[in-house]
């Protein structure tokens, strides 16, 4: 069972928006800027998505590493049903919240955000590390 936004910690909470000239940011609750996060599984996360899109979408992928069982293709690292897709589904200013399934020490996942079309609003940067 996930819970609200309001009971995490800033840092577990991450706002997506426009900047000044038109490309887009993510900042925790903190005021810090590039949405990494790390973390162990169990815990939660959540998303609001502060852009002009009426809907955005997460898209995540395990990261490969050493001893890691992920793949390239899309990952869902989430507890719980996972859509068809697998893309998490932000609309516009509400608050969207998941909780990490646990996964090897050696695991980790980047996700991309997708505009309402689908198309990459930002670069891959971010990563998730539930260790």
């Amino acid at each position: 069972m996930s819970i609200g936004p309001g009971t995490l910690s800033e840092r577990r909470k991450f706002t997506i928006r426009c900047t000044a000239d038109g490309g887009l940011e993510i900042q925790d609750g903190n005021g810090r800027k590039g949405g990494n996060f790390r973390g162990k599984g169990g815990k939660d996360l959540s998303w609001k998505n502060d852009t002009d899109e009426s809907v955005c979408y997460l898209q995540f992928r395990g990261v490969p590493g050493e001893d890691s069982a992920a793949t390239n293709g899309p990952d869902w690292p989430f507890s719980g049903d996972e859509p068809p897709d697998r893309l998490l589904e932000l609309p516009q200013n509400g608050w969207t919240t998941r909780q990490l399934k646990a996964v090897m020490a050696t695991e980790s996942f980047e996700y991309v955000v997708l505009g309402a079309a689908k198309a990459p609003l930002l670069d891959p940067v971010i990563i998730i590390d539930p260790n």
